[in-house]
């Protein structure tokens, strides 16, 4: 984002913990994957981008889908290592939303899995248009926590508790005190941001 100081640098900061997003971050549901690319419906074999691909959450369900062709794109190369290992079908590039190594009018679809908020947009847009052929999709993808789960409410419960001032602590104000920002919200949205279909949370 343009307001997160040195952006390129924040982006290529996780490979450190490559192998735990590889194990612990949840994948995508098919549903949402569906929504998303139904607008491409009748396109022989087409042209998909994971753009800020990380490991390959997102990645592995494009590749698993029948007919396709994956391209993903990710900035860090510890990430980059993860990838090829977790996902060989798909072809693995480095670079960045802002820029993308591949040719004008190369791709389908552009779908972003909970990276999207990195992008510098000013710089992302226009190159991910680039990149686009006409009636291409564009599909920024977030899992987000379902609150109506008792475990996961109680576990905001918990992880808000420490960001409450002294003195809501003391009163054991409920959820989260009116003077801090909670850690997540108490009831967080059940559906995946930009496509409107069920979150797996």
């Amino acid at each position: 984002m343009s307001d997160i100081p040195d952006p390129d640098r924040r982006a290529r900061s996780f490979g450190a913990v490559a192998a735990a997003y590889a194990a612990h971050r949840p994948g995508y549901p098919d549903a949402a994957i569906d929504w998303a690319l139904d607008p491409l419906a009748g396109r022989a074999a087409p042209q998909l981008l994971d753009l800020g691909a990380g490991t390959g959450k997102l990645t592995a369900s494009l590749v698993a889908r029948p007919g396709t062709t994956v391209v993903a794109v990710e900035p860090d190369a510890e990430m980059l290592a993860r990838l090829r290992i977790e996902v060989p079908g798909a072809t693995v590039l480095e670079g960045s939303a802002e820029t993308i190594p591949l040719p004008n009018a190369s791709v389908d679809a552009v779908l972003c899995g909970q990276s999207f908020h990195w992008f510098d947009e000013a710089r992302a847009m226009p190159e991910i248009a680039r990149v686009l052929r006409p009636g291409g999709v564009l599909a920024a993808l977030w899992n987000a926590d379902d609150s109506d789960v008792d475990w996961v409410a109680g576990y905001h419960e918990v992880a808000s508790r420490d960001l409450r001032c002294p003195g809501c602590r003391a009163a054991g104000t409920a959820r989260s005190c009116p003077h801090t920002r909670p850690s997540a919200p108490a009831s967080a949205p059940r559906s995946v941001t930009g496509c409107g279909s069920p979150s797996t949370g």
